[in-house]
Formats: structure tokens, C-alpha cells, sequence
């Protein structure tokens, strides 16, 4: 019998180090801590057991091995209490924590003073001790002092405690998950609540059983920890914010099991919590396989996001998000109506201003025609110039304006490119030769003769770049290359200028936004050209050196007309900044 009793200790012993190794390897959990202090006393206790079967040949060697059990029994109790509200997510008050630790320490005291022989025992711990030899199994006999009694009521009162806030915790959580975890712990409490019961009432006599009902237990608790532990994510974030919070949360382990769902997510999709494995939920699946999605549930938009939970460097698992956006498109609706309205305002205003400045403009011509005085026929080149740049203006805010509220129209006619360069050159000759500039034109042979596109607004957008390159050039050059690569027409314009800082590269594509060093101009005919080239399906970019020159560069796309062919154009290195 000794030798069988002993065979099962060590298996318990061994069971133990198992347990506690998984554990240690175990990806991080909030009671992970609480159960490896769990282990590594009870362990000490089954130890202390071995020896006390083994080496029991005189009361002095069996009440150091009991001494050694009882050393390790009140911190097993502790980190008990402590796994077990991690668990059960309840809250224990320092009032039982201090009253536990208080009783402990005094049936400490009055055990470790316990003399080693019945002469010296003052018994308060045990009244009596004597070594009962039987067959080949020794172990102390001893009769309960008040002390003793005391440590086994405690911990029976500890057990009936954590039972029952246990089962507080489960009625009062209403996540299925919540309640499998509480119920294997409630389980593996049970076992070593009947233990400590028959314990009291002597059914067992001389034998110790407690080691294998507290195996029994951790592994109830381990089961717990593996199966429905959850993150420290959960653990750390408050348990308000996510049981109540507007988003609905889905937190799955990497097999896909459900850990928790909050309220709000449950109100979404009940059926999940009925679902053996969550991850197979036919929404959940799509979202952790194909990426973010945007759903229709119940007449409300849900934007559905998933992120992965890492430990380690390695997956541990996914919450799903459930983000409510139907307020939120309410207000980008209504955002984007003021929006349009504004747009369409600017877009009717700046139609009606127009008529009247050409007016104003038509009458000035006819002043300047017929006059015969000087200074009268000077007055008038002053208000052409002045009445021109203010029509340039309302014509830039009516372009604006058409492109906000998608007003903006394309036409798609064939066109000469030599015509388009040549009125290009034109045009742009007249801005640089006012400042005393070179204006170098390079076009690629592989443009062909004709395309199809719009190229009034082409040439609105080069001419833009080009106006821009020469108010910001006081000497040097500036330069247009233009290409004809993958079905796509870029246009360069280069310059010797002032060149922009890379912090003021954005603010030049803004409405009114100009370079600080030079604050001539509406600062639009940039905001223009992008809105311009984007709705044609290409991009405007920019290349700068400070105090050295920029390129801006317009790619966009442009069909070739039947029957063009390429012209035989000479070009090299025009793409090059100056």
C-alpha cells in the first residue's frame, strides 16, 4: 500500500512540472502568474507528503516534512483566490484579503513553534502526536488542536467564498463563454471542497488525499486558462468601455473560439453566441479572410474591422470591431450637401459676374477705339488690364467651383498636337519674353499628330504651369518637354527659379495658397490644374530644389485619333531639371 500510495504522489508531482512547464510556455493570460505560484506550492506540498510517508521514523521527522506542507498551504491558498477572481472577473476587498493573510500568519506561528516531540508540543497546532506504524505505511497521528481547526475552517470558509462569488460572477454574466470558464473553475473548487469536508469529518483516517483532489483541481484550472482564457488586452482595458461601449467587440482565440462579446455585438449577431466555433461565422470568416467590410444589419451601416492580437511576435487571436456608421454618413451627408450648395453658389456667381465684366471690357474697347486723347486711351489699356486679371479670377473660381460640385466637364474631340504646342508656345512666349526669359520647347517624336482628349483644358493646365514657372524665374529658363508613353501624354514644365521648400510643396496646391517668398497672384491656377488633371484620370506632380528650379510634371491619359502617326521631332533630355 505505502508503495502504491507513494507511486501516486510522484505521478502527482510529476503531473505538476508538466503543468507547470505548459503553463510557462503558454502564451501570456492574466492569471497566468497566479496559477505557476498555484502549481509550485502545491508541489512543495506534495513533497512535503513524500517525505513525511517516507522518512516519518520518529515525530521529529514527520512534523518537519508537516511543518513543510503547511509552509507552502498558505500561499497555495492566496494564489487561489487570486486565479480564481482573475477568472471569475470578480473584485475580493482588502478587508478579505488582510482577514485571510491575518489567520494564516497566527496558524503559521502556532505550527512552526509546534515542538518536534510530544514533550515539547505546546499544543496549539496539534493537542497530541504519536508515529502510527501501518503495515509498511508510517504517518503522524495527531489530534486537532484549535489551531488546526482553525486553518481548515478558514480555508473551507476561503472555498465557500470563492464558490460563491464564482457563481455570482456566472448568473450575473450572461456571455456563454464567461460561463464555460466559470464553470471549470467552479469544478475544480468543488473537488477540494469535498476533500477539505471529508477531511474534517475523519473519513479518510490516517490518509492524505488532498494532493490528489488539489491535481484534479489545477487541472480543471488549466483547462480554464487554455480553453477560455482571454488576452491581456481584455484584462487591461476597462470592462465598462467594452461591455457598453457604442462599437460592437468579437474577441476569437486562434482556433477561432469565442472569448468574449460585448453587449453591443451580441445585439448585432445573437446567433453567434450559440455557434460552437464563432470563426465560422459566415460574416466573421469573410472579414478575417477577404479584409475590412462595410454591412447592412437591421437597417443600420456597420463598418466591420478585424485585428490580429499578438504575443510573443506569434498570432494569439482576433477582435472583430462592429463601428456604427450610420450617424456618421448622416453627417457626411449633410456636410457634403452644404458642400455642393456652396459649390453651386460660387459655380452661379461667378457665371452672372462675368457677364457684366465683359461688358464693362467690350465698352472699354470701343473708349480705346474711338478716343483720340492720349491720356484717355491710357486710362483705358488700365482698365483692360485690370478688368482681364479680374475675369482671369472669376473664371479660376468658376472652374473651382464646377470641379467641387462635379461640375466640371471633359470634352473628347480629336485634336492637332501641333496646333496645340504651337498656340502653347505662343501664349507662353508672351509671359516669358516680359521677363527676359529663354522659353525652350523639347516634344518627343513619339507624340503622334492627333489624339483624342480635351485640349482646351490642356492647354489651360500647361499654360498655368507655364505663368507659374515665370513669375517665380528672374533669369535663366523655362522649359516644356512633352512624351507620349503607355497610352499616357506627360508634359514637364521646368524652370531656373526660386524653386520651392519641401514644407511648402503642399500649401501651392491649396486654394489661394502661394509660395511665402512671393505673393503675387490668386494662388488657384495650381488647385486648378491638379482638379483638372484628376478628373481626367492623371496626377500633377512636382520635383524642387530650393533657390535652384522645379519640374511639374501633368501624365494623364489620351487616345490616339485613327490613322496619326508619330511625328519626326527631335528631342533629348527634356525631362531633366534645370
Amino acid at each position: 500500500m505505502l508503495d502504491v500510495f507513494c507511486v501516486a504522489h510522484v505521478a502527482v508531482l510529476a503531473a505538476l512540472v508538466v503543468l507547470f512547464i505548459l503553463c510557462v510556455v503558454r502564451k501570456n493570460s492574466p492569471a497566468k502568474s497566479a496559477f505557476m505560484m498555484f502549481c509550485l506550492t502545491l508541489a512543495i506540498m506534495v513533497v512535503g507528503m513524500l517525505l513525511e510517508m517516507l522518512e516519518s521514523h520518529t515525530t521529529r521527522e514527520a512534523i518537519m516534512a508537516v511543518k513543510m506542507q503547511y509552509t507552502a498551504l498558505f500561499p497555495f491558498s492566496l494564489s487561489m483566490l487570486g486565479f480564481c477572481s482573475i477568472m471569475g472577473r470578480f473584485k475580493v476587498s482588502k478587508a478579505v484579503w488582510v482577514a485571510i493573510s491575518l489567520v494564516e500568519c497566527a496558524s503559521y506561528l502556532a505550527l512552526i513553534t509546534t515542538g518536534t516531540t510530544p514533550e515539547n508540543n505546546h499544543g496549539l497546532f496539534y493537542s497530541s502526536m504519536e508515529i502510527v506504524h501501518d503495515g509498511n505505511f508510517s504517518y503522524l497521528h495527531v489530534e486537532k488542536g484549535p489551531f488546526w481547526t482553525v486553518t481548515y475552517v478558514a480555508l473551507t470558509l476561503l472555498v465557500v467564498y470563492i464558490m460563491a462569488s464564482l457563481i455570482v460572477s456566472c448568473v450575473r454574466d450572461s456571455t456563454p463563454i464567461q460561463r464555460r470558464r466559470i464553470g471549470y473553475v467552479i469544478t475544480g473548487i468543488g473537488i477540494l471542497f469535498l476533500e477539505c469536508v471529508l477531511k474534517c469529518l475523519g473519513v479518510f483516517g490516517g490518509y492524505n488525499l488532498f494532493a490528489f483532489a488539489a491535481l484534479l483541481m489545477v487541472v480543471f484550472f488549466f483547462l480554464s486558462l487554455i480553453r477560455y482564457g482571454y488576452f491581456n488586452t481584455t484584462a487591461s482595458a476597462p470592462a465598462n468601455a467594452l461591455e457598453h461601449g457604442v462599437e460592437g467587440v468579437v474577441m476569437l482565440d486562434e482556433r477561432g473560439m469565442l472569448i468574449y462579446i460585448n453587449a453591443t455585438a451580441k445585439a448585432i449577431i445573437p446567433e453567434i453566441t450559440k455557434m460552437k466555433k464563432a470563426g465560422e461565422h459566415t460574416l466573421i470568416q469573410s472579414v478575417l479572410t477577404d479584409g475590412d467590410k462595410t454591412v447592412n444589419i437591421g437597417g443600420i451601416v456597420y463598418d466591420v474591422r478585424s485585428e490580429r492580437v499578438d504575443d510573443y511576435s506569434s498570432p494569439g487571436g482576433s477582435i472583430i470591431w462592429f463601428v456604427n456608421m450610420t450617424k456618421y454618413q448622416e453627417q457626411l451627408d449633410k456636410i457634403n450637401a452644404a458642400n455642393r450648395a456652396k459649390s453651386e453658389f460660387l459655380a452661379r456667381m461667378s457665371h452672372e459676374i462675368r457677364t457684366p465684366i465683359n461688358t464693362i471690357l467690350g465698352l472699354n474697347d470701343v473708349i480705346r477705339s474711338e478716343t483720340q486723347s492720349s491720356e484717355i486711351r491710357a486710362y483705358s489699356e488700365n482698365i483692360a488690364d485690370a478688368g482681364s486679371t479680374l475675369l482671369a479670377l472669376i473664371n479660376d473660381i468658376l472652374d473651382i467651383a464646377k470641379a467641387e460640385a462635379g461640375m466640371l466637364t471633359l470634352s473628347s474631340k480629336p485634336y492637332s498636337t501641333d496646333a496645340l504646342f504651337s498656340e502653347i508656345r505662343l501664349m507662353g512666349e508672351q509671359k516669358t519674353r516680359e521677363k527676359g526669359l529663354e522659353l525652350i520647347f523639347e516634344i518627343s517624336p513619339r507624340i503622334p499628330e492627333r489624339l483624342i482628349g480635351d485640349s482646351v483644358r490642356i492647354k489651360q493646365m500647361v499654360l498655368n504651369l507655364l505663368t507659374n514657372a515665370a513669375k517665380y524665374t528672374d533669369r535663366g529658363l523655362v522649359k516644356l518637354g512633352a512624351d507620349m508613353k503607355q497610352g499616357n501624354l506627360i508634359i514637364a514644365v521646368s524652370d531656373t527659379g526660386i524653386g520651392i521648400k519641401p514644407e511648402d510643396i503642399e500649401v501651392i496646391f491649396k486654394n489661394f495658397g502661394r509660395v511665402p517668398s512671393n505673393q503675387e497672384g490668386t494662388g488657384l491656377g495650381l488647385t486648378i490644374t491638379k482638379q483638372i488633371v484628376q478628373a481626367m484620370g492623371g496626377t500633377l506632380t512636382v520635383e524642387s530644389e530650393y533657390t535652384k528650379g522645379s519640374v511639374f510634371t501633368l501624365t494623364f491619359p489620351q487616345k490616339t485619333a485613327d490613322g496619326a502617326v508619330e511625328q519626326t521631332r527631335a528631342a533629348e533630355g527634356y525631362f531633366s531639371c534645370p
